[in-house]
């Protein structure tokens, strides 16, 4: 089933215009909200079709974390029935132990869902941790429809369980979880007609995000690039999807009624 949606999104070409890349403060979570409740509709929609995909912000108090970040998909005209992620980490204070499937894939019945970590070189260049989700609502050999493609509200299509037992000596600092694109299969999702992909149209970083990337080629962090554009597509995919990057912050608080301890507490940014 998965080399099926392999098969899929390599048959399809990629095509987008340049995306925009912006960065919003996260120490004011209003904003932080506030982007995920308002979102514009992608700039080439001429409908109000387009899907919002964000991954959660995380604020902890003290250096202990222990919690799961939600990925989650927002859907607006559009059933989106298949996707293929790629998320990765940014420095190493926080590791991902496992990605679960959301309430999507569960309430909807949807096929398959796979996440897996990729095997990354000690040499090589770019983010320590990669991770790719799959999913789908219906396998090509699969006969029962799903019972839904999406809800009429957000929805979290995954869940990514993160800890930081590693980490030591962390006071007020950041660490960014975003999607990252090493070929034109990334951070692409079919429609339920199957007929196009969509990709994306902007991304944007909540927390600042250490790690540059090319904005023209692959590796990238910045959307789809240029180069994946094919002219002789006979449906081209359509740029209608926003990208929304997120993270965890660490803010050392220490409990001043007793200074020989320190308060330990998680806070879900929505």
């Amino acid at each position: 089933m998965l080399q099926f949606w392999r098969s899929f999104v390599i048959a399809s070409a990629c095509h987008m215009a340049s995306p925009a890349a912006e960065q919003v403060d996260t120490t004011n979570t209003d904003s932080a909200r506030a982007l995920l409740v308002a979102e514009p509709a992608p700039a080439d929609s001429a409908s109000s079709a387009h899907i919002v995909m964000s991954i959660g912000t995380l604020t902890v108090e003290n250096l202990s974390l222990s919690d799961t970040l939600d990925v989650i998909i927002d859907a607006h005209g559009v059933d989106p029935a298949g996707c293929q992620l790629k998320i990765a980490v940014d420095g190493s204070l926080i590791d991902i132990v496992k990605i679960l499937p959301g309430e999507l894939i569960d309430s909807c019945d949807w096929d398959m869902f796979d996440a897996r970590p990729l095997t990354r070189s000690d040499s090589a260049a770019g983010p320590r941790e990669v991770w790719q989700i799959v999913a789908l609502a219906q396998g090509a050999s699969t006969q029962q429809a799903p019972k839904c493609y999406a809800f009429d509200r957000p929805a979290t299509l995954a869940q990514v369980v993160l800890s930081s037992a590693h980490a030591t000596n962390v006071n007020d600092t950041a660490a960014a979880i975003f999607f990252y694109w090493e070929s034109c299969r990334d951070n692409v999702i079919s429609d339920r007609q199957g007929a196009s992909l969509l990709i994306s149209d902007t991304v944007v970083d909540r927390i600042t995000v250490a790690h540059e990337t090319s904005e023209s080629g692959f590796p990238t962090r910045r959307g789809t690039p240029d180069e994946c554009v094919s002219p002789r597509a006979a449906a081209p995919p359509r740029r209608l999807v926003a990208f929304r990057n997120g993270g965890v912050v660490f803010k050392l608080a220490v409990d001043t009624s007793d200074k020989d301890s320190a308060s330990v507490q998680y806070r879900q940014i929505d």
